[in-house]
């Protein structure tokens, strides 16, 4: 057994793979929310051209052309008595009307209202010009070497500057037949899957997740949105370990490490997290 806990630790802190992603803005602003995160790879990284704004493109910005999903926030006073959004309502980036306003809903546009309140939540398609800026190489990673290799030996992984994700350590083992307890009236994650044997880090933006048909209650809270605007699951925070409130996390890019499997008499998927942190 103490045989097997080694290779298993060797396995784990050895060289760890690092997959880059690239953030797609609507302002050559980084310090702003991105509007989507692609991979470094994406085909739509080679269409792009430097930005028009002199100032921009001196600081090495280019922009391109993304059709797709995007979320943004209107103002209560620009949805009409269908429930749907004005044309010509601006779409703010936050809840808040002094926030950036990233687009305004035209004729054609396809929106859907996804969260109510004095600024409502909604998801909106169409094309839209995007800001990135080229990753630029950064100092390398230390991650601690293979066991038994020598305190001095470390192995070295580069990863962009823009945003790079890594393979985290596993939480701390549980002994065998011992099962997290689960709250009353909480829909249950099935044992038995293979997610639930193995923990791992999804990363998105962290919402409110949204009333079904705008009338039903979710299954959970919380749910976490991938950069194509669409849900990668529901989020239980049950039995997680938060140091700050979760609204904290709302809107904000963020890795959760868990175990994802499917809700109990549904085909939605849930991620049981164990802790949340910011990218």
């Amino acid at each position: 057994m103490k045989t097997l806990l080694c290779l298993f630790a060797t396995c784990l802190l050895g060289t760890l793979p690092a997959a880059a992603v690239v953030n797609l803005y609507y302002t050559p602003s980084p310090e702003l929310p991105p509007a989507v995160i692609v991979d470094d790879d994406n085909p739509l990284l080679g269409n792009a051209i430097p930005a028009t704004d002199a100032a921009a493109r001196a600081a090495g910005w280019s922009t391109v052309e993304r059709p797709g999903k995007y979320r943004g926030f209107v103002d209560v006073m620009q949805i009409d008595k269908s429930l749907s959004v004005k044309v010509g309502a601006p779409v703010y980036l936050k809840a808040d009307d002094s926030s950036l306003v990233i687009t305004t809903i035209k004729e054609g546009d396809n929106t859907q209202v996804l969260w109510q309140g004095d600024f409502w939540e909604v998801q909106f398609e169409k094309t839209m010009t995007l800001y990135v800026k080229p990753p630029t190489q950064a100092a390398p990673v230390l991650i601690p070497a293979a066991a038994g290799a020598g305190a001095a030996s470390t192995s070295a992984i580069k990863a962009p500057v823009n945003a790079t994700r890594t393979t985290p350590l596993p939480p701390p083992l549980r002994p065998a037949g011992v099962q997290p307890p689960t709250r009353p009236n909480q829909a249950a994650v099935p044992s038995g899957t293979p997610a639930e044997g193995l923990a791992m880090d999804f990363i998105g933006v962290l919402q409110r997740a949204r009333p079904i048909a705008l009338v039903m209650d979710p299954p959970f809270p919380h749910e976490l949105i991938g950069p194509d605007g669409e849900r990668v699951a529901y989020v239980d925070f049950s039995q997680a370990l938060i140091s700050q409130p979760l609204d904290t996390y709302l809107g904000k890019r963020v890795t959760i490490y868990g175990n994802r499997s499917t809700i109990k008499d549904g085909d939605k998927l849930v991620i049981k997290a164990h802790n949340i942190r910011m990218r």
